[in-house]
């Protein structure tokens, strides 16, 4: 049995701040966990940039060209997610388009499963907002990408603490 595993050491890079509880500090234990405990059949995978496409599938291009624009700056999104662009978009881009692959190389038989390591979070990205540390939604945008490629139906298992809202929005039917 095969497992990708994606994940880019620039994701270790995005610092929201001291006491944020999003913190690179995460990502870099179970890292640093695979590494000192390889398990076999696991693949760590590169992460690619998503293309505009991928993420208008799921999000405003407006809301796309508006978080394009950060890099480079400081801005404060929602109480949720201070100062965290910082020549961020690229590496978040990554993230979606790992998640992307993920799904595609799955779909492919070219691996059995695949997770993705992330950073920031998607589950609350909106189509047209950040929200509650999340740029773009990652989970939404690699479900799109399964639906895309095919499937029929596609299982989302969110089990963070709280509601995933953004994943739910974009796919809920509108009233």
């Amino acid at each position: 049995m095969s497992t990708l595993v994606y994940s880019d050491p620039r994701w270790l890079d995005h610092d929201p701040g001291p006491g944020h509880p999003e913190s690179p500090a995460r990502l870099a234990a179970v890292l640093g966990h695979l590494a000192a405990h390889p398990v076999r059949g696991v693949e760590i995978a590169a992460a690619r940039e998503a293309s505009d496409q991928e993420l208008a599938a799921v999000h405003e291009p407006w809301h796309i060209d508006r978080l394009r624009s950060f890099d480079g700056l400081v801005a404060d999104l929602d109480a949720d997610t201070p100062d965290v662009l910082r020549q961020l978009h690229g590496r978040v881009s990554r993230g979606r388009g790992a998640a992307v692959e993920a799904v595609t190389r799955v779909w492919h038989h070219e691996a059995d499963n695949a997770f993705v390591l992330c950073r920031p979070p998607g589950h609350h990205a909106e189509r047209g907002r950040a929200m509650g540390f999340c740029l773009y939604n990652n989970i939404a945008i690699a479900a799109e990408a399964g639906l895309r490629l095919g499937a029929e139906r596609v299982l989302i298992v969110d089990w963070d603490v709280h509601h995933g809202n953004g994943t739910q929005h974009a796919f809920e039917s509108p009233a």
